[in-house]
């Protein structure tokens, strides 16, 4: 049976966003032209990470990498709410706890490579925008706030890549390794289908052991 706390939170617009930030949606707009537009509303103090410049490549696969943060409700309680987050190859997951995760059961998922990410070291915060729904963030010391923003930085602009030029190149050279390692003709036939294996998320304790989430998350419904 899924929590009640669970059964609230959700990427559905009419659930976790539309209780967050309320706002008539508009139509979609490039990633550099929603962050010019929304640059000027926010401020000073406000910074807009910046993604993948015209001719710029960023192919070097960042590790996964989670920990806690508060995420802001509005309803129906309200308030900083603990939450356990976990990016991967520019995705961005999270849940109540690691074990949750492990389980699939995961309250939401936004791509940041297609989403606008605004910062406030001051506050310790981090907005991640997608259009349909916002996620205000807040990390509870200045020193996690600094390695959450690097890490999102990564891996937007690894998802960025992967969304323009794809990951042909890295199974290109994927592939060149294997051959200049080893050429060897294998006779196991359970050895080629090691990289179709969809491994499950295995719970983690910090950034030390992130490298286990290494599959498809399957969250256990739709309403979380």
């Amino acid at each position: 049976m899924i929590a009640k706390d669970a059964s609230v939170e959700s990427n559905s617009p009419s659930l976790e966003s539309n209780n967050e930030h309320q706002t008539t949606l508009k139509p979609q707009t490039s990633v550099k032209e929603t962050s010019s537009k929304r640059f000027s509303r926010r401020g000073s103090e406000w910074e807009i990470l910046e993604g993948l410049k015209d001719g710029q490549r960023f192919d070097t696969k960042p590790l996964a990498y989670s920990g806690y943060l508060h995420k802001k409700r509005k309803w129906p309680l309200k308030g900083w709410h603990k939450r356990y987050f976990v990016v991967d190859k520019g995705m961005l997951i999270y849940g109540k706890s690691p074990g949750d995760i492990a389980r699939g059961k995961i309250h939401g998922h936004v791509d940041i490579g297609l989403s606008v990410i605004s910062t406030k070291s001051k506050r310790r915060r981090l907005d991640i925008d997608a259009e349909e729904f916002i996620y205000h963030l807040k990390a509870k010391t200045l020193e996690q706030f600094t390695e959450w923003v690097e890490q999102l930085k990564k891996h937007r602009l690894y998802r960025q890549h992967i969304l323009t030029f794809g990951n042909g190149s890295s199974k290109m050279a994927a592939e060149n390794n294997k051959i200049s390692r080893g050429k060897i003709r294998t006779k196991a036939p359970h050895v080629a289908r090691i990289g179709q294996t969809i491994w499950r998320p295995l719970p983690s304790s910090g950034p030390s052991s992130v490298g286990q989430y290494s599959g498809r998350f399957q969250p256990s419904g739709t309403n979380h």
